[in-house]
């Protein structure tokens, strides 16, 4: 399981490493070129680093990824969220609306 940030700011300890591709983020696209990595603070028990990159269409941690780790993932679909266990407690991840009205 894989993840890849957007947002840089979202990581601490970023810095430059050997690119690599990333597929299977964006359909039918030749993947994304990862530079740069770093880690999240708030989820200590996850092994290795996120790439980032701001050609990343959204801040995606995989599910799998955080089971794994330990991390209890919850999703209410009354809601349409996911409620995530962190190090620092439990942090909720929303859909986000988009220009033309649809949700992310």
């Amino acid at each position: 399981s894989q993840a890849i940030f957007k947002n840089d700011k979202l990581l601490r300890g970023v810095e430059d490493r050997v690119p690599y591709t990333m597929g299977g983020i964006d359909a039918g696209k030749k993947g994304l070129t990862v530079s740069r990595t770093g880690s999240i603070s708030c989820f200590s028990r996850i092994d290795g680093t996120i790439g980032t990159t701001p050609h990343a269409s959204a801040n995606i941690l995989a599910q799998a990824r955080l089971v794994d780790a330990g991390y209890g993932v919850k999703y209410n679909s009354t809601n349409d969220n996911y409620t995530v266990q962190t190090d620092n407690g439990e942090m909720i991840f929303t859909r986000r609306a988009l220009r033309n009205g649809k949700l992310s």
